[in-house]
């Protein structure tokens, strides 16, 4: 998927999420960006992979570099990160991240969800 399908695709998703990473020394560094977010299907057979196994009530979200990028957030999210999905109140946890370049410039992340369901 190319940048331009990548913004069209999260385009009218507006779910609100803030990605939180806790350091070693104590900071929380957040970030808010706008997440296209899904229950897991099986057709998300590589996100299996990457999570180590999938349980019912995961979740799929998909993410732009953009906002990420632009605050410089120290990217890219991985296991242990937490997402909070705000416009529904709730914490997840990050499980894992796939990254997906084109031409050497990363331009999404898909991460597995677990929690909050």
């Amino acid at each position: 998927m190319d940048l331009r399908a990548t913004f069209n695709f999260l385009q009218g998703s507006d779910r609100p999420i803030l990605l939180r990473r806790l350091t070693y020394g104590g900071m929380v560094l957040d970030v808010q960006c706008v997440a296209r977010i899904t229950q897991f299907t099986p057709q998300g057979q590589g996100q299996i992979e990457m999570a180590g196994g999938i349980a019912q009530g995961d979740r799929v979200c998909i993410i732009s570099n953009t906002e990420i990028d632009r605050k410089g957030w120290p990217g890219p999210p991985r296991r242990g990160d937490i997402m909070v999905i705000l416009d529904e109140g709730v914490t997840t946890s990050v499980l894992g991240c796939d990254v997906s370049d084109i031409g050497g410039t990363t331009v999404r992340y898909d991460l597995t969800l677990r929690g909050g369901g």
